[in-house]
């Protein structure tokens, strides 16, 4: 009780203090004019008082003259100081706070820089341990219940939710460049793997297994998806733009608001799918199989739906 009755003194006596240093100059200037006012009364008192003092005759005016311009001058000069020290605090505030930010954006690039030289170390390690697993392990001769093929895809799916949305396209293009990936003879099973918002732009992925993965909001514009296994893919609101998908398995894919414009979906397997709320304008849908899919929504000005199969399509 005690030390929180000092502590409660010692911060009024600070708050005490910060109102003095606010406010001092103000006292300052109404204590001069007191002073001068109590001194022109007293002087103006005994002026008339007294004959000799040579006063008698002076007006009330010819005093205020008197004392007037000394009293704006001193008044003046304590206020124009007053504002000057008011200037100068508030350019010390804001430099002070200027001086935080730069070095709270300087921590945030080091932080940034930091992070990245992380990813980048994750990455190779992840190159360099697949690599091994190729050339000394025989991992593309693996069986699917080898433990070297097990290992393989669960790092490739721990690695795939640590890294950022550029260098998932990294590991995906070496994936399907040492063909691993490959829909006809898969090695590492990416069902499950994290490429939410994955920059693949132009990515070439043609003939791979994306079965199962997760690609919300991932950029796929004018990417190589031909042949492509999308079965049960989370797709929604992705950047498909201009990409090529020709007899791409997108059967029961979820493409609930994605940007599927000027993207060529010739002989696309779309059963079942959601395609609500789509962009689909200037598409090319020949021959494409939207049996018991789901165009509620969509945008399909300028699409061409040819020899499209659309047998129980739901359009509203």
């Amino acid at each position: 009780m005690l030390r929180q009755n000092i502590r409660q003194r010692g911060s009024a006596k600070l708050k005490l203090r910060s109102w003095w240093q606010q406010n001092k100059g103000l006292f300052a200037i109404f204590a001069i004019i007191t002073l001068f006012a109590g001194t022109l009364v007293l002087l103006i008192f005994t002026g008339y008082r007294y004959i000799w003092t040579g006063f008698s005759n002076k007006t009330f005016w010819d005093w205020l003259q008197l004392f007037l311009l000394p009293v704006v001058i001193v008044i003046g000069g304590i206020w124009l100081n007053h504002m000057q020290r008011d200037r100068a605090e508030r350019t010390a505030e804001q430099q002070a706070k200027s001086e935080r930010k730069t070095a709270e954006q300087q921590a945030q690039n080091a932080r940034e820089i930091a992070f990245d030289k992380q990813r980048e170390a994750i990455l190779q390690a992840y190159i360099d341990t697949l690599s091994h697993l190729l050339l000394e392990k025989k991992l593309r001769f693996s069986e699917n219940d080898d433990e070297v093929r097990i290992v393989a895809s669960a790092q490739t799916l721990t690695v795939l939710a640590r890294l950022d949305v550029k260098r998932k396209k990294s590991v995906l293009q070496f994936l399907h460049q040492s063909n691993l990936i490959d829909k006809n003879k898969c090695i590492i099973d990416l069902r499950g793997a994290d490429l939410k918002g994955a920059d693949l732009s132009g990515a070439n992925l043609d003939n791979a297994n994306l079965r199962g993965t997760h690609l919300y909001k991932a950029n796929l514009r004018l990417a190589n998806l031909r042949d492509t296994d999308l079965r049960g893919t989370d797709l929604r609101s992705a950047d498909l733009s201009g990409a090529s998908l020709r007899g791409a398995d997108l059967c029961g894919a979820f493409l609930d608001g994605t940007d599927l414009s000027e993207a060529n979906l010739s002989g696309t397997d779309l059963r079942g799918t959601n395609l609500r709320r789509t962009d689909l304008r200037g598409a090319f849908l020949g021959s494409a199989d939207l049996r018991n899919a789901s165009l509620t929504g969509a945008d399909l000005r300028g699409a061409n739906m040819r020899d499209a199969l659309t047998e129980d399509l739901k359009l509203v």
